[in-house]
């Protein structure tokens, strides 16, 4: 409860042996448009690798996002059939919150630092390349075998398989993705909060099946698929 970006609490990574898990799902194999974001703060900046989210079965199947020391904000995902890595630049300072999204839409990827779009770099395969199914337990704030670990706070990390929520630059998130104010009056407002985070699943009392409510005006038009619901 130190620190967070909404609600009062995030969660705190001390860089030595805290992270997430979460049994391996087809919602970790992104066969077609995906988003990954969240708020992330580091207490420290480290000498090694730190993971956001990844998945490790062995040197020839995995996948991750992650901050690397040469101040780069690298994707990878390599199977037995293809690979694809790119990165951008992101120096991160000490104590200081950043919102983060990884997207793809169709063969084309985007990096976003502070809802601004990063300039890529290819480091290898080809963009066009099928991302491959790891296969494996994915990791929050470290990698599970378990290493690279992430040294701070990270708020509001979201997985959304299906949905290319930006292809632009955007202004973050300026509340929680919480089923308390999904107030969707535009399809940009949908794909920013249409679906749940981390946090707004750990508030809820009953299953993840529970119905989601959505306030909508009289003139609104919601098209719900299937991104906007929770295995």
């Amino acid at each position: 409860t130190a620190q967070s970006k909404f609600g009062g609490a995030s969660g705190l990574f001390d860089g030595t042996g805290d992270y997430l898990t979460s049994p391996d799902s087809d919602d970790w194999y992104f066969s077609g448009d995906f988003t990954i974001d969240g708020w992330i703060r580091f207490s420290s900046i480290p000498a090694a690798s730190s993971i956001f989210f990844g998945q490790y079965v062995d040197g020839n199947n995995y996948q991750y996002w992650y901050w690397d020391p040469a101040n780069t904000l690298y994707f990878e995902n390599k199977s037995t059939t293809a690979k694809v890595g790119f990165y951008c630049s992101f120096t991160p300072s000490a104590n200081t919150w950043y919102h983060i999204a990884l997207v793809r839409s169709g063969n084309t990827y985007y990096e976003f630092i502070g809802g601004t779009s990063q300039a890529l770099t290819l480091a290898n395969g080809s963009y066009s390349n099928a991302l491959g199914d790891i296969g494996a337990i994915a990791g929050i704030g470290a990698l599970t075998t378990p290493s690279n670990y992430f040294p701070g706070h990270i708020d509001e990390f979201r997985v959304s398989k299906g949905i290319a929520r930006w292809t632009a630059n955007f202004t973050p998130p300026t509340v929680a993705y919480s089923i308390d104010n999904l107030q969707c009056y535009s399809e940009a407002t949908i794909k920013q909060q249409g679906s749940y985070s981390l946090k707004a699943i750990a508030q809820l009392t009953g299953t993840l099946t529970d119905t989601l409510i959505r306030t909508l005006t009289s003139t609104a038009v919601l098209d719900l698929r299937e991104q906007d619901t929770v295995s």
